[in-house]
């Protein structure tokens, strides 16, 4: 069998490690933070190995949810919300454009949902938010403008949005 790569093959596999390379040397392997007390916890470990696309196995129950192209969501990492409590979703990068999805598997619509435009995007979004949540410290007072800035494209229909929005709400004690 005579394997032809094609120079666009060859580009495309190029950017993967290049973007793989990226989120090894800028992201922590693992992180967790504090949400209201909640622990968040973050692992990239995923990346310091190819990025792979979802199994079929893991695919097959939900593939009326997934989008068509959901091979090319490469996972690099993963969350857990509340020790196991909670969300458990992936994140993802799309191969050809780049784009950064979640992708949570226990949902019951939009499995995957938009995080950033790109890979830089996503690491300088997810620092800004790691400076603060993993000491358990106090948001910036414009962390919407900072969360906007790191990534202007994506930001409004962003998963991100949501947090921003809920860190900004008061603490009602109780």
């Amino acid at each position: 069998m005579h394997l032809r790569l094609t120079a666009a093959m060859v580009l495309r596999a190029l950017n993967t490690e290049e973007l793989r390379q990226e989120i090894v040397v800028r992201l922590p392997v693992r992180s967790r933070w504090l949400l209201h007390d909640a622990p968040w916890d973050w692992d990239f470990s995923r990346a310091t190995r190819s990025l792979e696309p979802l199994s079929d196995e893991d695919a097959q129950t939900l593939i009326e949810l997934l989008p068509r192209d959901w091979r090319q969501l490469l996972i690099f990492g993963e969350q857990q919300f509340a020790q196991h409590g909670g969300a458990s979703p992936f994140v993802s990068v799309h191969g050809q454009t780049g784009e950064v999805f979640g992708l949570d598997l226990e949902r019951e619509h939009a499995v995957a949902f938009p995080l950033n435009s790109s890979i830089s995007a996503f690491i300088r979004t997810f620092l800004l938010f790691n400076d603060a949540l993993e000491a358990g410290g106090a948001m910036p007072t414009d962390l919407e403008e900072l969360v906007l800035a790191a990534d202007p494209v994506a930001f409004e229909k962003s998963e991100w949005r949501d947090l921003v929005d809920y860190l900004s709400e008061p603490m009602v004690s109780g």
